[in-house]
């Protein structure tokens, strides 16, 4: 193995999280990084987050397990959408929220990152080095 790339990994638990309840009553746990933030979220039965946007992030919602509906506007159009498990919306600017319109919690993970408009599909595709053990 190349011991120039010797690099320790991280494994964080809930206690390294920023834990906080919304007023929605939504359990997040927040996991906050110098390029990134990744939020692990619970969103009781029959509970909304409030209407937001971003202006710079771009944010990633994955759903873990139930249902979610995805709510946003396109100009003054309301429009929705339901989120499975194991599907993933990429809210971009959106004026939007998230609704579990069901009678269990949902769970899903959201992703955040500030883009800066460079195309890095190509890094991202190719970067994976396999060595020897």
């Amino acid at each position: 193995m190349d011991g120039d790339k010797c690099i320790k990994p991280e494994i964080l638990t809930p206690g390294d999280a920023i834990r906080e309840v919304k007023d929605c009553g939504s359990r997040v746990c927040n996991y906050m990084f110098p390029e990134f933030e990744v939020h692990l979220n619970q969103l009781p039965p029959r509970a909304a987050q409030e209407w937001h946007y971003h202006r710079q992030i771009e944010e990633i919602v994955v759903v873990n397990s139930g249902r979610l509906t995805f709510c946003w506007l396109e100009g003054e159009e309301y429009r929705e959408a339901p989120v499975e498990a194991g599907s993933l919306v990429r809210v971009k600017g959106s004026v939007h929220n998230f609704e579990n319109r069901t009678d269990d919690t949902v769970s899903f993970t959201v992703f955040r990152m500030v883009p800066d408009g460079e195309d890095k599909s190509s890094i991202i595709k190719h970067d994976r080095t396999v060595v020897e053990g």
